[in-house]
């Protein structure tokens, strides 16, 4: 009796796994963010890479004082997408990788948010995201401008500044000029 029952039984149980593998999705990711930081008391907009964010209703972030609002989310051609901080093993993937998207973002920093690495994640359909990062600094904030890569090409900064650039190849450096005085 107890095999018939299984053999009835089958037809279900296979369309359930079949329904489950289907209806699975890659959770929402956070990848990159452009600029990696701001300072405190300004706003600014930030384009934050990654998976399955459409659709995303708010920001949410671990600290107080630092708010956001979304401003778009698109998807990104695949020659654009940024460079990935996995390791790459040579290995081709079971499954593809998901479409990249990019989220463009106004966060806001009071000015008495604490100077440091913040968390946020997405509020997605799927869930939230993984843990993306913004870094709250005290100084001005400005980006590496390309080419800067010797005393000729010196980027002019003034002090106090923090500086978001990225790497963008081993050897990779950066020259900066600024105006001090002795002592």
């Amino acid at each position: 009796m107890k095999p018939r029952l299984f053999i009835n039984s089958l037809p279900l149980i296979c369309s359930i796994f079949v329904f489950v593998a289907w209806a699975q999705t890659t959770p929402p990711t956070v990848i990159f963010t452009t600029p990696p930081g701001m300072q405190r008391g300004t706003t600014t907009t930030l384009v934050i890479e990654g998976t399955d964010l459409t659709g995303a209703s708010a920001i949410v972030f671990s600290e107080p004082g630092l708010s956001g609002k979304i401003l778009s989310v698109n998807a990104i051609p695949k020659e654009k997408w940024a460079p990935d901080s996995k390791p790459s093993t040579g290995v081709k993937s079971y499954f593809e990788e998901p479409a990249r998207e990019e989220a463009t973002v106004e966060v806001s920093a009071e000015k008495w948010t604490a100077i440091g690495t913040h968390a946020f994640r997405f509020i997605t359909p799927h869930g939230s995201s993984s843990t993306g990062r913004i870094d709250v600094a005290a100084f001005p904030e400005t980006g590496e401008r390309e080419p800067n890569n010797s005393r000729q090409q010196a980027q002019p900064i003034v002090l106090p500044v923090t500086i978001n650039g990225t790497i963008l190849k081993a050897g990779d450096f950066a020259d900066f000029g600024f105006e001090a005085t002795k002592g």
